[in-house]
């Protein structure tokens, strides 16, 4: 038989057991199994889902993806549309990666509302089809490699071959033309937007309509602008547009009266122009 003191002492340490899984291990145990319930409540799910701004894309897409990604389960257990477990970022990004036609996608929520979806389309700029320099033609026979190319160069969807005047195309000649596919950006922020800046102004000041773009056709980074008139202006990466379109004016107004001959003016080089 034990001690008197030594069974006091085993009393009081399995006492103190008890009072430290009453006051910590029983909390943290009823919080979690909480926690749990409340992520397994259907009062708590998001279950509507509303789109706007889509004009081309049906919205029953892109309710589909939204759809299939509250379906989802976390840890195979809770579902994505508990109010507190959904991410509206995780979202927005599901959505992005499966349409590349969407520019900008804004996702809220909230319990009586559920998921609203707010998208934002890219702008289309022309075709966009990578061509064999030596032969110039489509390199996939399919015509697999015609894409449809928004104003900021990124492609999202697939084209028809060139064929026609009524939209712009871009003909990449470059050497890695081959190697893009739906959802890169094929034409870099700043050509794309400086054969816009061309294009506008060779319409504002000439009503002249620029047909076709040419990437690479001279070196891996000059940019033809052909006109509807068949003639062509020549820049590259380092070309200051703004500037150099001032300058053709001046050659215009002074030098080129009649547009007929012209077979391509080159605005490459700073304070020079050089045409044909």
């Amino acid at each position: 038989m034990r001690p008197v003191l030594q069974q006091n002492k085993i009393y009081k340490r399995h006492l103190q057991r008890r009072k430290v899984f009453l006051r910590f291990v029983m909390p943290v145990f009823l919080l979690g199994a909480a926690a749990v319930l409340l992520l397994l409540l259907p009062q708590l799910d998001l279950k509507n889902v509303s789109v706007r701004g889509s004009n081309t894309i049906p919205v029953e897409d892109i309710a589909g993806i939204a759809n299939m990604f509250l379906e989802e389960k976390i840890a195979g257990i809770f579902p994505r549309r508990n109010m507190f477990l959904f991410r509206a970022a995780a979202l927005e990004t599901r959505i992005l990666a499966a349409l590349p036609a969407m520019r900008e996608v804004r996702v809220s929520f909230s319990l009586q509302e559920g998921v609203f979806i707010e998208v934002a389309e890219r702008d289309l700029w022309g075709i966009y089809c990578a061509v064999s320099v030596s032969e110039a033609e489509v390199v996939d026979d399919a015509g697999d490699t015609c894409f449809y190319i928004a104003t900021d160069g990124a492609l999202f969807d697939v084209a028809p071959r060139l064929t026609g005047n009524s939209i712009m195309r871009i003909v990449d000649m470059r050497g890695n033309a081959g190697n893009n596919a739906m959802g890169d950006y094929a034409v870099g922020e700043k050509t794309a937007r400086d054969v816009q800046d061309v294009g506008a102004w060779l319409s504002k000041h000439y009503a002249i309509a620029a047909r076709e773009v040419l990437l690479g056709r001279l070196f891996e980074d000059t940019v033809d602008v052909t006109t509807e008139e068949g003639w062509r202006i020549v820049f590259d990466e380092k070309t200051d547009i703004s500037r150099a379109l001032e300058n053709l004016a001046l050659v215009f107004e002074k030098h080129i009266a009649n547009r007929a001959a012209l077979e391509y003016v080159d605005i490459r080089f700073d304070g020079k122009i050089f045409y044909k």
